[in-house]
């Protein structure tokens, strides 16, 4: 079954949260780029809790291929981070984020909180994040764009 689209997801995840964790506005809801945003804030709202934004930056090297994502860290980040994207289909960016917090010398609790999130990476992902949360779980990795009607 694929999803509507973001919204219609950030609705799925929220009813998710609330029958399966305690949450509470301790956690600061962090959006992992822009096209998470909706869906942060939607959490954000159900929590009455603040959303932060992660710009992540990814541009293309000279053979079209996408190189390492970039962030900026915002210096407002609280201690116990609920982390939003999209979905994830490598796991890059999700890593890499906590690769940069470690290199910023920011310690937090982190979960991972995504629409979704292929079993095939959640390995690699609970190296990094104590809990993951999603709506969609493939076995296996594959473009995100597979699983909406409307993507975007």
């Amino acid at each position: 079954m694929k999803i509507k689209n973001f919204a219609e997801g950030a609705e799925h995840l929220v009813a998710k949260l609330s029958t399966e964790v305690e949450l509470d506005s301790t956690w600061q809801v962090v959006s992992l780029g822009d096209l998470a945003i909706p869906i942060a804030v939607r959490i954000a709202q159900e929590l009455a809790t603040s959303t932060v934004i992660v710009n992540v930056s990814r541009g293309k090297d000279l053979n079209g291929f996408l190189n390492e994502p970039e962030f900026v860290i915002p210096e407002n980040l609280g201690k116990k981070l609920l982390v939003c994207d999209v979905g994830v289909e490598t796991g890059k960016t999700a890593t890499q984020f906590v690769g940069a917090l470690k290199a910023s010398g920011f310690q937090c609790h982190l979960w991972l909180v995504a629409l979704v999130i292929p079993k095939e990476i959640e390995s690699l992902l609970r190296q990094d994040y104590q809990k993951l949360i999603s709506i969609k779980s493939p076995l296996v990795r594959r473009e995100l764009r597979w699983e909406f009607d409307e993507f975007a």
